[in-house]
């Protein structure tokens, strides 16, 4: 494919306009030798209108410290799923999943699990 032909990528304006970068040098977000072990991450947005706006975040979703809830793993886990097996299928999975405790045996989540032609 020519780029003259190439079809327009969405956001690619966007990603053009981002800038990305390391500061290892920031300690003040959570200190000391953590710090460097645990950078936290920090997203700063400059407007067109020269405003700007900092988010910081010190811990990423899933980190024991910043732990998911049954929620979050449910949308990640439909997220990877659905696609794959389809909304129903990827439903009763999650639930037997949330209930494994008191099956018997696994048997019915291998039965979900796998996909048939």
């Amino acid at each position: 494919m020519s780029p003259q032909t190439a079809a327009p990528v969405p956001g690619l304006a966007l990603s053009r306009a981002l800038a990305q970068s390391a500061d290892q040098g920031r300690s003040d977000l959570r200190g000391g030798a953590l710090a460097a072990q645990e950078p936290a991450a920090v997203v700063t947005v400059v407007t067109t209108d020269g405003r700007r706006l900092e988010k910081r975040l010190q811990y990423s979703k899933g980190h024991p410290k910043n732990p998911f809830s049954n929620e979050d793993l449910t949308a990640k886990f439909m997220d990877s799923v659905v696609p794959l097996l389809g909304s129903d299928r990827a439903k009763r999975i999650a639930e037997t999943l949330w209930n494994i405790e008191p099956a018997a045996d696994a048997s019915s989540l291998v039965k979900l699990s796998v996909k048939t032609a």
